[in-house]
């Protein structure tokens, strides 16, 4: 895998690793059900993010089969980059988009995290097809934030 790429896929899968062995030590029926004042159940809340990469990643298919069509990332992408992962890590709520479906209220824990830890797998796969002259192009869109790399 591309260097760029492989320090920051290593730390999202030590994380997806962590919260999974938290996880694995809670109820499944508690992970599985939604909050009383309303919400999403922490298995919904992984779905949806199953979902989210799955998209993703068919858009990088997309555009590595296109690869010529790709446009380097400009200072105002990694600028609007920046400021989604600074509000990402902000303590905030936002509605899923409405491009994600609401998630199936019956998800099952167990096989949401299979699902995810074979779609990180397809990832670490993907990563490595991408050519270094593509390490700062345009690889990736973001539903607000727009085109820009994946570094």
């Amino acid at each position: 895998m591309h260097s760029p790429f492989q320090k920051r896929f290593e730390a999202l899968e030590n994380q997806r690793r962590s919260l999974f062995s938290k996880l694995e030590k809670e109820p499944q029926e508690l992970l599985e059900k939604q909050p009383p004042s309303g919400g999403w159940s922490v298995a919904q809340v992984l779905g949806h993010l199953v979902e989210a990469e799955t998209a993703s990643i068919k858009y990088l298919r997309i555009k590595l089969k296109y690869a010529d069509t790709v446009g380097p990332s400009s200072i105002a992408d990694r600028f609007r980059a920046g400021l989604l992962r600074t509000w990402l890590a902000l303590p905030l709520k936002a509605k899923a988009p409405a491009t994600l479906a609401e998630p199936a209220p019956d998800l099952s824990i167990v096989a949401i995290m299979a699902d995810y830890t074979t779609l990180r797998q397809q990832w670490e796969q993907e990563l490595e097809k991408i050519p270094a002259n593509l390490n700062n192009g345009q690889l990736f869109k973001h539903g607000i934030a727009g085109k820009m790399d994946l570094t």
